[in-house]
């Protein structure tokens, strides 16, 4: 399976976009907001290994789009800020995801070692 986050999933997506990344994206992220593929269909989520799998994969994808993208997503004002954009985006897919796979990520997140 994936899981696709892009403006095609409409004005619920957008505005929690510009709520996390604030005013001064609008004009891009009404333009195009750079998409996020998420794939898990390898993944075994009902096993633990298999959740702390999908927690890293989350998280890299977060931190991948932001070494792509950050400079055009992340407000000029929180660009000094570590971690700014890899925590906003990382709840954006969030978010995005259905209430099963937030409850794996939780999980996977919660029994890291």
């Amino acid at each position: 399976m994936n899981w696709t986050i892009s403006n095609h999933r409409g004005a619920a997506a957008l505005a929690c976009l510009l709520a996390i990344f604030g005013a001064d994206a609008r004009a891009q992220a009404s333009e195009r907001y750079p998409e996020i593929r998420l794939s898990y269909a390898d993944l075994a989520l009902d096993t633990p290994v298999g959740r702390r799998a999908f927690v890293d994969r989350v998280d890299s994808m977060a931190t991948i789009h932001c070494e792509r993208y950050g400079a055009q997503i992340t407000p000029y004002n929180r660009r000094a800020q570590p971690g700014f954009c890899v925590h906003a985006v990382r709840g954006e897919i969030l978010r995005a995801l259905p209430g099963s796979l937030r409850a794996a990520y939780d999980q996977g997140r919660i029994n890291r070692p």
